[in-house]
């Protein structure tokens, strides 16, 4: 996961083709996703009972769509 991200801002500092930096965000999503992106989920099962799974999941999420809102605001700021 580090080694893409890595790539991806090298590519991105140096004005590589866009093919590349999209190439590297899906490895880092692929890795991501067969690392250490469902223990949230497992672990979040396992320790709570069901209501307040229900109120980690809605966090959860909502967080997520702020992150994913605010971040090309912030990326527009630099």
């Amino acid at each position: 996961m580090a080694i893409s991200l890595g790539l991806f801002a090298f590519f991105a500092f140096k004005d590589f083709s866009s093919i590349l930096q999209i190439i590297m965000v899906l490895l880092y999503t692929a890795f991501f996703e067969f690392s250490i992106g469902p223990i949230l989920w497992l672990y979040l099962a396992e320790i709570l009972p069901p209501a307040g799974l229900g109120i980690a999941v809605f966090l959860n999420w909502t967080i997520v769509i702020l992150i994913s809102f605010l971040t090309p605001i912030m990326i527009t700021w630099s």
